[in-house]
């Protein structure tokens, strides 16, 4: 067939295993493709309106144009189709959801305890301070950050008073992402304390965009003289960005009653000062609450 006979015809051309009937290209070998393979560097230009590349991209890229007859391959968005939320109250090992695109992550420490308080005599009281609250760390962190697994720490909540200082909340961490350490301690309340216990002081989240410091425990005072009554008071613990710390105790010095310390009600909390009115026993302080981990997963 010369070159003039194929420019001239009027019905299919079959070449090769390549037919080309009307505007129509195709293979008639079953379940081959289709191959357009300009010479060099040469690239398949589409009605003169724009011109495909001639290499490859790269995993899940897709073709955009520059609106001047150029396209190339361009990073396509990432869509989220599940959202998955993973709470940790005590230590453990984190691993990620499989199609993990990224992960909040949250840190609350453990809360301090709250004071105990010493045995009295007739005419003297005792009333001590709040342990301090944990901190609060928040921060986002890639698949590739996170990395196949994670070791998640949960910081204690501190044990009240007991005839000595209360014990400090724990460190709370994922790894060495991100941390938030524990509520402070608070001091015995020895009788006759009518200048008060300081409480103990907030922990402090780092490492995330958002880091927050946990509440000081409230002081707490023997004796209060307002004119025209009197009364004691034992601290109440520090609070956490997600926990209150246990309640305060307010008394009648003279009432000649004591009370254990409240204990903190949420994640982080410090724990409530004890209080012993007058000729009474020594009382324990409120214990701090744990403090949590908590990891938002967005997944592909």
């Amino acid at each position: 067939m010369t070159k003039n006979s194929i420019n001239n015809t009027t019905s299919d051309l079959q070449v090769s295993a390549i037919n080309i009937a009307g505007s129509t290209i195709s293979t008639t070998t079953s379940n081959t493709n289709l191959s357009l393979t300009p010479n060099g560097i040469g690239k398949v230009s589409i009605s003169g309106a724009y011109t495909l590349p001639n290499t490859d991209g790269i995993l899940k890229q897709g073709f955009q144009t520059n609106g001047a007859g150029v396209v190339n391959f361009v990073n396509t968005p990432t869509v989220i189709t599940q959202i998955n939320i993973q709470t940790f109250t005590s230590s453990g090992v984190y691993t990620p959801t499989a199609g993990l695109v990224q992960a909040i992550i949250e840190v609350v420490g453990g809360g301090g305890g709250g004071s105990g308080t010493s045995a009295t005599g007739v005419a003297t009281c005792s009333a001590g301070a709040g342990g301090g609250g944990g901190g609060y760390s928040k921060g986002l962190f890639s698949a590739v950050t996170i990395g196949a697994s994670q070791v998640v720490t949960i910081g204690a909540g501190g044990n009240g008073g007991n005839g000595g200082a209360s014990i400090a909340g724990g460190t709370t961490s994922v790894g060495s992402l991100i941390s938030a350490t524990g509520g402070g301690s608070a001091a015995l309340a020895l009788g006759n304390s009518q200048n008060g216990v300081f409480g103990g002081l907030g922990g402090v989240g780092s490492s995330g965009f958002i880091n927050a410091t946990g509440t000081a425990g409230e002081p707490g005072f023997g004796i209060v003289s307002t004119g025209f009554f009197s009364y004691t008071l034992a601290g109440t613990g520090g609070r956490s960005t997600l926990g209150n710390g246990g309640k305060e105790i307010i008394t009648n010095p003279f009432a000649g009653v004591s009370f254990n310390g409240n204990n903190a009600t949420g994640f982080g909390g410090g724990g409530g000062s004890a209080l012993t009115g007058f000729n009474n026993t020594a009382k324990i302080g409120g214990n701090g609450f744990p403090g949590v981990v908590i990891i938002t997963e967005y997944i592909s």
